[in-house]
């Protein structure tokens, strides 16, 4: 008897450790799998940063000449700077390809599975890390967030990392530095997160010096003193950004001052309006965007929103309690992550990436949810967990063959899928010095990814279109035109979106959703 016992804990001991794995394995494998290919084509945030790193690395310099800038100018309004950074060994290793680009945010996508597993494990036991684990492995906004290289995705990453050592150093304190590390590096994620990430670390800090778990001591200082001077060079960066400093500009460190920074888009002026828009986003799981979110499954699959519901009255009430009786309760650590996300959905008019600090606290309210379901069946909990666990599977194995046929396929068109090739075609087409027109609506940082424009040649000659706030819009560079032209080049790169009408006498070659035009009068070059 008592070797059937031995042998039955073994059994349980080693299946323990192979679920996680097998889990991870598979979050991984969807993460990673044809990275390059799918989406097809090239988004053009990720190109400007993919450019951003590929000038720093050519030139010593970004594309408007700050060396090793804080915050990159980019459009003119800005751009987050971790992302681009990351993406400088790739490019150095690999080259300027889509597989190379999007490298960065799948490894930080698949570093965060084990880190959302490691929290929900620590706080609430093995049995919830799993099903946590499972819940962030298979989500569809998670999956998409990882493929392709938006540097503001980085941010619920780095947030869950800065969670995780939190909870780490509340065992062991010298992990505290390590958590304020993350912390401090989110900020270079996504500045949106300015807001939420002070809040979060006060309220933790607040809770494990209420719960005894934390106390003023060296760690504790130390932590402070890489919060700070993390924090620093973005503190300038926005006193330089409302006129009350004049911008810095070493050669290794810069502080730009932006075209026109978006400091204002934080309001209370539209809370009502951003609140409604959050509610309608996190229901219907979607905020009509392809690449945030696929239509059919949502962002956590549309039967997560009763686990949603039912994982935040239950954190709600626990988290009371516990305040009440002055007791830890991890159920409050979750909410800290929540509330300063939700609060910042009033400040913002949001879509799935403006709110991406609230997305990884949704998930954990899913699995508490979850959790607290299958509970609720008693002695016919395994039952429940099973039927469960089998309609998630079902969904994920919807998702999975969708995203890599159906969903591929329409994404390709957004990120004009076929524009590597069709640029390198114009150029033979073009010669050395001919002229290239681009119509349609691909923006210029996609041909400055394609065409790997030297720095020096694109600062030295590029222009700008009149009108543009925000954003600026590139009229020409080296020999790339943009728009229709009075006298049209030679050569024409276009896209579905593009006007040919007026295109007479020019014979046609096909490249993915692109087309590159060429006129029959003018032979091809050698």
């Amino acid at each position: 008897m008592r070797q059937t016992e031995r042998l039955s804990r073994n059994a349980e001991n080693r299946l323990r450790r192979i679920l996680p794995a097998a889990v991870l394995l598979v979050g991984v494998f969807m993460r990673l799998w044809q990275l390059g290919q799918v989406p097809g084509g090239v988004h053009q945030d990720e190109a400007f940063s993919a450019y951003e790193a590929y000038c720093l690395l050519e030139n010593g310099t970004d594309s408007w000449g700050y060396p090793f800038p804080v915050y990159f100018t980019a459009w003119g309004s800005g751009m987050n700077a971790l992302e681009i950074y990351l993406m400088m060994p790739m490019v150095a290793l690999f080259g300027l390809t889509t597989w190379a680009i999007r490298l960065p945010q799948a490894i930080v996508a698949c570093l965060t599975l084990p880190a959302f597993y490691g929290v929900m494990r620590r706080l609430f036991g093995e049995r919830t890390g799993l099903a946590a684990l499972f819940v962030l492995a298979i989500c569809p906004w998670h999956i998409l967030l990882a493929r392709w290289g938006l540097e503001s995705n980085l941010a619920p990453g780095f947030l869950i990392f800065g969670l995780y050592f939190f909870v780490r150093g509340m065992e062991r304190p010298a992990f505290y530095p390590v958590s304020a590390l993350f912390y401090g590096l989110s900020l270079y994620c996504y500045a949106t997160i300015w807001v939420v990430v002070p809040v979060i670390i006060a309220l933790e800090a607040g809770y494990a010096l209420h719960t005894g778990r934390m106390r003023p001591d060296r760690h504790m200082a130390l932590s402070a003193l890489i919060l700070l001077l993390l924090a620093l060079p973005l503190l300038l960066y926005l006193l330089i950004n409302q006129d009350i400093l004049p911008e810095i500009r070493t050669p290794f460190l810069s502080i730009p001052r932006m075209r026109e920074a978006r400091i204002d888009e934080v309001s209370l002026s539209h809370a009502a309006e951003n609140l409604r828009t959050m509610a309608r986003m996190l229901i219907l799981q979607t905020d009509g965007e392809l690449y945030n979110a696929p239509s059919g499954y949502g962002l956590y699959y549309f039967p997560a929103v009763p686990f949603i519901l039912i994982g935040a009255v239950c954190c709600a009430v626990r988290a009371a309690r516990g305040l009440r009786s002055r007791q830890a309760c991890a159920e409050t650590l979750v909410l800290i992550q929540l509330l300063p996300a939700l609060a910042l959905g009033c400040l913002i008019s949001g879509n799935i990436v403006r709110l991406n600090s609230i997305h990884m606290g949704v998930l954990m309210l899913e699995t508490l949810g979850i959790e607290q379901v299958i509970r609720m069946f008693g002695r016919h909990r395994g039952c429940a967990g099973a039927v469960i666990l089998a309609a998630y599977t079902a969904l994920f194995a919807g998702f999975a063959h969708h995203y890599f046929t159906d969903y591929a396929e329409r994404i390709d068109i957004v990120f004009r899928e076929g524009l590597e090739e069709a640029v390198a075609r114009a150029k033979e087409l073009a010669g050395e010095t001919g002229t290239i027109d681009v119509l349609g609506g691909i923006e210029f940082p996609r041909i400055l990814f394609c065409d790997a424009t030297d720095p020096r040649a694109y600062t030295g000659t590029v222009t700008w279109k009149d009108g543009a706030e925000r954003w600026l819009q590139a009229a020409s560079f080296t020999r790339y035109r943009f728009g229709v032209q009075d006298e049209p080049a030679g050569v024409i790169i276009a896209d579905f979106e593009a006007d040919l009408s007026s295109c007479e006498g020019y014979e046609r070659e096909e490249y993915g959703w692109i087309t590159v035009l060429y006129r029959k009068d003018r032979p091809i070059a050698n």
